[in-house]
């Protein structure tokens, strides 16, 4: 018999685990549904740890892909970017929302360090949110700091894991409270990028000072 492929793992698990509201009680029990020897998901992956991982940065670039295939894209502002990157991953993960909710390390938001299931989810966002502060330094929009500038997409982070654990929890209509909490949690993030009113008068002092 054919090994089974990673895509087959993961939507038989997603599956699973939104149909009984939990997560498979061993490999086996989950392969078990399958027909299947728990050697066949071993071929792919170590573990369910392993596999919740690849599905959550699986959401995170289909959520970068979406983003880069809409031709408006290339026009937005940084702070634009990041919030259309909030919106569509709500959007992307409304199509498979109760894995989602069960799957979503409950306590992510306050961990110290990211929880292994978002780890690649993580590294996809980092990436590509290290090129759209690249362009916003470049027009100016986000301040670049010595040093403190190579951490920005670190400092984001938490604000994205916010926006998931909020969206995952929101009850109201079509999760309607969600877009507000996006947009105010973005406009916090870009007033820390942004150039500071003391940061200004610095400038204008130091223009002064050199004439």
């Amino acid at each position: 018999m054919e090994t089974l492929s990673k895509e087959n793992i993961q939507q038989h698990y997603k599956a699973y685990v939104a149909e009984h509201a939990k997560k498979p009680s061993s490999v086996y029990a989950l392969m078990k549904t399958l027909d299947e020897a728990e050697s066949h998901f071993y071929k792919q992956y170590a573990s369910f740890g392993a596999l919740e991982n690849e599905i959550w940065g699986a959401y995170a670039q289909a959520t970068v892909n979406s983003l880069l295939a809409e031709e408006v894209y290339q026009e937005y502002s940084a702070r634009e970017k990041l919030l259309a990157f909030m919106f569509t991953l709500c959007e992307v993960l409304k199509e498979e929302r109760s894995f989602a909710q069960l799957s979503f390390p409950k306590k992510a938001r306050t961990a110290i360090r990211t929880p292994k299931a978002l780890r690649n989810f993580r590294s996809v966002f980092q990436e590509w949110m290290k090129e759209v502060l690249r362009e916003g330094m470049e027009t100016t929009e986000v301040k670049q700091r010595f040093f403190v500038s190579n951490y920005y997409d670190r400092v984001i982070w938490p604000a994205v894991v916010l926006v998931m654990d909020y969206w995952l929890k929101d009850e109201s209509a079509e999760m309607k409270d969600t877009d507000g909490f996006i947009e105010k949690t973005v406009n916090l993030v870009f007033s820390l990028l942004e150039e500071t009113a003391l940061e200004q008068a610095g400038s204008i002092a130091w223009s002064l000072v050199k004439r």
